[in-house]
C-alpha cells in the first residue's frame, strides 16, 4: 500500500480501533468481483454501503449494493 493512499488510511483505522480487516484489491465489475470473493472465502456476512442515487441513474445503471443483495448467497447488511 502507498502511504497516503484510501487503503493506507483505512488500514490504519480499523487496527487503531483493533478491528480485524483485510484489504483485498479486486478487477471486474464490483458487484461480481465482491459476490466472487464472498464464494471464495466462504463468507457468512457482507456488509457494504450505498448512497442514494437519483431515479434516472439506478433505472440505467442500478447499483452495487443492489447487484450483491441479488447474488448473494450469504446474508447482506447495507449501510446508508
Amino acid at each position: 500500500m502507498r502511504p497516503g493512499s484510501d487503503s493506507a488510511r483505512l488500514a490504519t483505522y480499523l487496527e487503531g480501533r483493533g478491528l480485524p480487516g483485510e484489504l483485498v484489491p479486486l478487477v471486474g465489475p464490483p458487484a461480481e468481483a465482491i459476490l466472487r470473493l464472498a464464494q471464495e472465502r466462504h463468507i457468512d456476512l457482507l456488509v457494504i454501503g450505498t448512497r442514494k442515487k437519483g431515479f434516472f441513474e439506478r433505472l440505467v445503471e442500478g447499483s452495487v449494493a443492489q447487484g450483491v443483495l441479488r447474488g448473494a448467497s450469504c446474508d447482506v447488511l447495507v449501510v446508508y
